[in-house]
């Protein structure tokens, strides 16, 4: 069992909340782990109806302990303002997908992220000038995801995981008919360059589908991407696999 799910807070809510999570996340234990996302959910089957067709601010956390002392952490977070909802109880591990309640069904969507080496009260500042409720973006979601714990530390054998170092995600997620997705890809970019100042370098694999064989090379360092280019020839000269992951040589 973990203590799992995510918090809702309306639009006015929003500074305060990024601001005070901002702060909080500093202060957990490493059993818990926890994201941040601005979100503009629209009026659709399947929206919760406290946050469709409205701009709103969630919560994400997972704690892997007792419910009570998961609470007890999330107390400081349930206390900034009220919430349109608390979905955060316990819950199977094997539940852990409820805490994004990522969409099921396939949809026209483009995705971009970035690594941040660290995100402190001007960069939760800055990202609400460029993706807050005042700011006119059309991004459907910007999420800021803490890292670190064990993700950040080497495994006895190494692996191709690079940029372990890397604090935090920032991640943006657009939907809207297929001939509008370039721009709103662009507009993601720029959203991404403001928060320059703050950036690592680099992606993490999983977040890099929507940015082409490119953007997966940005996932690895230059000696990791050569090793495995090198393994992508040796035991696949004839390209058979062409997942896009590893530019060949």
């Amino acid at each position: 069992m973990i203590y799992a799910g995510a918090l809702f807070f309306d639009t006015h809510h929003v500074s305060d909340i990024l601001h005070a999570w901002t702060e909080w996340r500093s202060t957990l234990t490493a059993a818990a782990t926890t994201s941040v996302a601005l979100m503009q959910m629209p009026p659709l089957p399947g929206v919760p109806e406290p946050i469709a067709g409205k701009f709103t601010i969630a919560v994400r956390y997972v704690f892997a302990g007792k419910p009570d002392d998961g609470a007890r952490w999330l107390a400081p977070l349930r206390s900034v303002a009220p919430m349109l909802k608390d979905a955060v109880g316990p819950m199977p591990s094997s539940m852990i997908g409820l805490v994004h309640s990522d969409p099921e069904d396939a949809l026209p969507a483009t995705e971009g992220s970035a690594l941040l080496a660290t995100f402190d009260a001007a960069a939760a500042q800055t990202l609400l000038n460029v993706a807050g409720p005042d700011s006119d973006s059309p991004q459907l979601m910007v999420e800021i995801r803490q890292f670190g714990g064990l993700l950040s530390q080497e495994p006895e054998i190494p692996s191709a995981l690079c940029h372990r170092d890397a604090e935090f995600g920032l991640s943006t997620v657009a939907a809207a008919p297929p001939p509008d997705l370039p721009a709103l890809a662009t507009h993601a970019a720029g959203e991404r360059e403001h928060m320059s100042p703050w950036a690592h370098g680099g992606t993490l694999p999983n977040f890099a589908s929507s940015e082409g064989q490119a953007g997966f090379a940005t996932s690895y360092t230059a000696p990791v991407l050569e090793r495995l280019s090198g393994l992508a020839e040796h035991f696949d000269p004839s390209h058979v696999f062409r997942m896009g992951q590893v530019p060949m040589r």
